[in-house]
């Protein structure tokens, strides 16, 4: 059987850090001074920004609010991440956010995590955050709200600036030793009794999310979006059909859907209808690169079977 995603707290990369300096600033609410979480505040208050100036390119990005966040509040519209000067300008900044507390358990669901798109060895400009450039954080008024229903009286900007240089070495962090590892594999749509829907137009969207441990070269070479079943790529869906015989392949696209320092998510979608009655399994090839160029062990893995 196909385990259960992992939490989104638990798969990735861990790493100690220092919150100083720590951009503070003032609640929206209550003028000057560092922003303390007030029970009566009649609007929600922003504490800071980590990390500020000369940041390398994958690392997350944390801001810190004056209490616990609805998580529903939380997206690209109400946090917005955008360069202000330097070679980043025009450029989409892309990632994927979360709610997350302080490594020592303090603000615990009030820290708003945006982790970037990552780079690759041979182009770590690639990612959403490019190098020498000053970006700032916009915070809509009305936009995040807490768990209470508070929210932003006025925009904040928090500004912060990336690494200069060129070199990887440089402008990416090093990651986990050794080539990607699957950290999880589910399907979207499932029944009560815990088997894959077929993905009929009657139910919902089915697709299948394989998690991977660190983030992967995005190069078509290493990750192929389209596949034949003569060349499946690197990864795909299969099962045994009693007439046809075994291995038969499930015609999908692949979508890189997240790919950042926590690690990446790759989304099998099948084109049709899935088999009935059919033991699905994922199947990785070997020799699947992360963003840093390291590889996977040679030969096939299958990663799971789920009942349908």
């Amino acid at each position: 059987m196909i385990p259960r995603p992992a939490s989104p707290w638990s798969i990735g990369r861990r790493w100690a850090v220092s919150l100083s300096p720590l951009l503070l600033l003032a609640c929206a609410d209550r003028g000057g001074g560092p922003a303390t979480a007030t029970p009566t505040a009649p609007t929600l208050g922003v504490v800071g920004l980590w990390p500020l100036f000369e940041r390398q390119l994958d690392l997350p990005i944390w801001i810190l609010f004056s209490d616990p966040l609805d998580p529903a509040s939380i997206d690209a519209a109400t946090v917005r991440i955008e360069a202000v000067a330097g070679p980043g300008l025009g450029h989409p900044v892309l990632g994927t956010y979360r709610l997350r507390s302080l490594p020592d358990g303090t603000f615990d669901g009030a820290v708003v995590e945006f982790a970037p798109e990552v780079g690759t060895t041979a182009a770590p400009e690639s990612g959403a955050l490019l190098p020498g450039t000053s970006y700032v954080v916009r915070l809509a008024p009305g936009g995040v709200a807490d768990v209470g229903g508070r929210r932003l009286a006025a925009e904040v900007t928090l500004p912060f600036r990336t690494i200069t240089g060129s070199t990887p070495e440089r402008l990416l962090t090093r990651g986990i030793a050794g080539g990607p590892a699957i950290a999880s594999v589910a399907p979207l749509a499932i029944d009560p009794e815990d088997r894959m829907l077929l993905g009929t137009l009657a139910q919902p969207r089915q697709a299948v999310r394989v998690t991977f441990d660190q983030p992967l070269d995005p190069a078509i070479d290493n990750l192929p979006r389209l596949a034949t079943a003569a060349d499946r790529g690197a990864i795909w869906l299969e099962y045994d059909d009693p007439a046809r015989g075994p291995s038969q392949w499930i015609d999908c696209a692949v979508e890189l859907v997240a790919n950042t320092l926590h690690g990446a998510v790759v989304e099998l979608q099948p084109h049709g209808v899935l088999p009935s009655a059919a033991l699905v399994r994922v199947v990785t090839r070997g020799g699947l690169r992360d963003n840093l160029g390291e590889a996977a062990p040679a030969g096939p893995t299958i990663l799971g079977q789920r009942e349908n």
